[in-house]
């Protein structure tokens, strides 16, 4: 059986401080992290069902983070795949 196709579509991010070199890498890092995460951990919850989520708030970053292109990839990476990881919560 074939595992289900995931499409995470991130049509921009911005970061302050960080060149386009270091913002290109961080861009890559994240797609690296963010495949491992899926693989290792599977679908999140959030996107089962093919859910389409068009804004997605992440939690703020250390400042010591936001400086380093790999840790900042891979702590975005992470924050995003938790976030997705929540059900969606409906309202009544």
């Amino acid at each position: 059986m074939n595992p289900p196709r995931v499409v995470i579509t991130i049509e921009s991010l911005s970061f302050t401080g960080l060149g386009v070199r270091d913002g290109h890498r961080v861009g890559q890092v994240l797609q690296q992290e963010l495949t491992r995460l899926v693989q290792d951990r599977g679908v999140p919850a959030g996107l089962v069902a093919g859910r389409e989520i068009s804004t997605l708030k992440l939690p703020s970053l250390s400042p010591t983070m936001r400086r380093a292109p790999d840790p900042l990839g891979q702590a975005l990476a992470n924050a995003l795949y938790d976030s997705l990881d929540r059900p969606l919560e409906v309202a009544p």
